[in-house]
């Protein structure tokens, strides 16, 4: 699963001599899973949020440690709907951040949400030498780039999610042990 990924690459252990090191390695992790194999709704992404946050979601458990920086590392080829973009606005009020995937379509990003919602840091993909990726969207609602993979590695697809895990976990270090749906708190 691709929140398990973004999680191992944050916060895998360090000096153990297996897998990988971790960026940071002591940060506690907040694992919500919002679709399933088979997909799943807007109305669950939004409640991942607003519960991922801190905020009420009827029916289920308050969250006793909200999130601060909350990774939503898919697109979708649509505008920002209102509720994408009331869940957002609900946890900005409640203190996280929202890091979102550009996308790998290599297109314009106003053109996929999450990317296109408002309060949202926008992370698109660079590549092995610091130019954008071939693969990664674009434009002026690109908040910050950073390493997403190297699409000429053999058996790479130009539109994985190499870029997308990458390039958010990134974002996370920058931003001083930022907090990962997969989320960190």
């Amino acid at each position: 699963w691709h929140g398990t990924h973004v999680a191992g690459i944050i916060g895998a252990e360090v000096n153990n001599s297996q897998g990988i090191a971790g960026l940071v390695p002591l940060v506690d992790i907040l694992p919500v899973r919002a679709l399933s194999w088979r997909g799943g709704l807007s109305s669950d992404i939004a409640a991942s949020i607003i519960w991922a946050s801190g905020g009420h979601v009827e029916g289920v458990e308050d969250n006793a440690h909200p999130a601060q920086v909350i990774n939503l590392s898919f697109t979708t080829k649509s505008a920002c709907s209102e509720t994408f973009q009331k869940a957002i606005d609900t946890a900005i009020e409640n203190g996280s951040v929202i890091a979102v995937a550009a996308g790998n379509a290599n297109s314009d990003v106003r053109d996929y949400a999450p990317a296109n919602c408002n309060n949202v840091v926008a992370v698109g993909a660079t590549d092995a030498t610091g130019k954008r990726a071939a693969y990664s969207n674009y434009g002026e609602g690109i908040d910050i780039s950073a390493p997403g993979g190297d699409s000429k590695f053999p058996g790479d697809s130009p539109v994985g999610s190499k870029g997308k895990i990458v390039s958010v976990s990134k974002l996370k270090i920058e931003k001083s042990c930022l907090y990962d749906i997969g989320m960190l708190y």
